[in-house]
């Protein structure tokens, strides 16, 4: 499970305070934090994992930079298809068992080495080898046999059993392609600057941690990923990374003009962002919707009409009323982003007397304090949330849920308590997401939760299946399965996509939400 890390935001009234010290600090909108004026791109973001090494980072705040340092073999867009990047062409097996790649001629690390298939397999034998310390890297590489150099430009990934997802996977910047002298280096040496040495559009000259990353242009760039705007050199000198943890002080920055992009916006600090001019993606990142994990073991949730009168007891635009900048309403498994989704938001409507009939069918009959009863059991419901945002909207259902006869109760915890709990399978429900591009989450997100043999059958065929178009009827069909039984009920979607200043143009994202800053210019 994936879970987010944010801090809890200060609101208008400290964004107000920010905007006086910034602005007595001198800072203007020319030579901004990055020093070079409008050649420089100031990002804040909000978190970082200590280390230049993706393979070791799974925050998707980090990926922003590293992406920017290294190139993959295949790009994938908003849309999901796979394009060429370093490699010209791939091929899947029938069973996906064995992909092929043939790679570029042109491409030049920024050590002066150039790509060819011994690099490459370097990179996925060396990745595969460092295990625990290249964790992030090692859910693309399930099932990892070799990599065979057939000849100078080809090679042929092996796997012992089907990794249909291998493919999104190495377009993520936690497989993305290294000099084969840097690769080699040990853990430590691979998170500092000078370690591992890129393809990408821009280097590393800069890194303190927790504090700020500097990035220069690669003016030798000309191997763009195919279907972007700019294959060359970036339009832009020099990236700067503020890392700030303080969601009032990112916002603030960018308010004040002394930030271009900024990343983990709350949703109060969105409606002033935009109010400022400041506009983000429409969509969100792809993902399973924001929904209730349910241990489909406990005593209460094991029951299918308990669950499915959930589904339809309560009103998810009346749940996200006063959230209108960051959040809307769930409208399937997998959110509006996601390239295998289906709109199934017809079986999510709102539907009180439905609800209360599929109760009152199965013997949940009120009782005199208003909370639905059965074989002298109460209908109470726990809830786990650890997010901030996540208690209010559980606090607006809690209320609607009065109405079908139902007590939720809401527990509120840290990452680790949840932890705990979700995987000592101690809960009813607990708030879950799982950020990915691939249906490859539908399996993780049922990790823990006492999963039905039908819902494990469908994550392992559908992992198996090379075909894209085969596989994404399959999973469509998967998910229509998992509304019409219940086994989880989506509840929103939450727009992380940064905000950028108008004179931010052309900001363009792959398929993962991360931003491709090559192709900015800045005005």
């Amino acid at each position: 499970m994936k879970l987010k890390n944010r801090l809890i935001a200060g609101g208008a009234v400290a964004i107000a305070a920010m905007l006086v010290l910034v602005g007595c600090s001198g800072g203007s909108s020319g030579a901004g934090a990055g020093g070079t004026g409008r050649d420089t791109i100031r990002v804040a973001i909000d978190a970082d994992g200590g280390c230049l090494d993706p393979g070791t980072l799974d925050m998707r705040v980090t990926l922003q930079w590293s992406r920017q340092m290294a190139d993959s073999l295949v790009y994938m867009g908003p849309d999901g298809v796979p394009r060429p990047w370093l490699a010209t062409e791939f091929e899947v097996n029938k069973d996906a068992t064995e992909y092929t790649f043939k790679l570029r001629d042109d491409v030049t690390f920024t050590d002066g080495s150039k790509l060819d298939a011994e690099t490459v397999k370097a990179n996925f034998d060396r990745l595969f080898e460092l295990g625990a310390d290249a964790w992030a890297a090692q859910a693309h590489l399930a099932g990892y046999e070799t990599t065979e150099v057939v000849d100078k430009s080809t090679v042929k990934v092996r796997f012992s059993e089907p990794n249909v997802a291998f493919l999104y996977g190495v377009s993520t910047p936690q497989l993305a392609i290294y000099s084969k002298e840097s690769v080699a280096l040990k853990p430590a040496e691979r998170c500092v600057v000078g370690g591992l040495q890129g393809s990408g559009p821009y280097v590393v000259t800069e890194y303190v941690p927790m504090e700020r990353l500097t990035l220069k242009r690669n003016d030798d760039y000309a191997w763009g990923a195919e279907g972007w705007d700019n294959q060359g050199p970036g339009k832009i000198k020099t990236l700067q990374f503020n890392i700030m943890d303080n969601d009032s002080t990112r916002s603030g920055a960018a308010l004040s003009g002394e930030i271009d992009v900024v990343h983990t916006v709350t949703e109060a600090d969105a409606g002033l962002l935009k109010n400022a001019g400041f506009q983000n993606s429409p969509k969100p990142l792809p993902a399973i919707s924001a929904s209730w994990k349910i241990n489909l073991g406990s005593p209460i949730m094991s029951d299918q009409a308990v669950r499915k009168a959930l589904m339809i007891g309560f009103d998810r635009k009346e749940m996200l009323a006063t959230k209108p900048n960051i959040f809307s309403p769930a409208t399937g498994v997998e959110n509006s982003s996601h390239p295998f989704r289906i709109d199934l938001s017809d079986q999510l409507a709102y539907d009180l007397d439905a609800a209360s009939k599929i109760l009152d069918d199965a013997g949940w009959k009120m009782g005199a304090n208003g909370v639905r009863e059965k074989d002298g059991k109460p209908l109470d419901i726990e809830v786990i949330v650890y997010t901030p945002g996540a208690d209010t909207n559980m606090e607006n259902v809690q209320q609607q849920l009065k109405k079908l006869g139902v007590n939720l109760s809401i527990y509120k915890t840290d990452s680790n308590g949840l932890r705990e709990r979700w995987q000592g399978l101690d809960y009813d429900m607990l708030i879950d997401w799982n950020t990915s591009a691939d249906a490859g989450n539908l399996e993780s997100f049922f990790a823990y939760t006492n999963a039905p043999a039908e819902i494990d059958e469908a994550n392992t065929a559908q992992l198996g299946m090379a075909n894209r178009d085969e596989r994404i009827k399959f999973v469509q069909d998967f998910q229509k399965q998992i509304i019409e039984n219940a086994w989880m009920i989506p509840l929103w979607e939450e727009n992380t996509t940064p905000f950028w200043s108008s004179d931010v143009t052309k900001m363009t994202f792959d398929v993962a939400g991360v931003a491709l800053y090559s192709n900015v210019e800045i005005q």
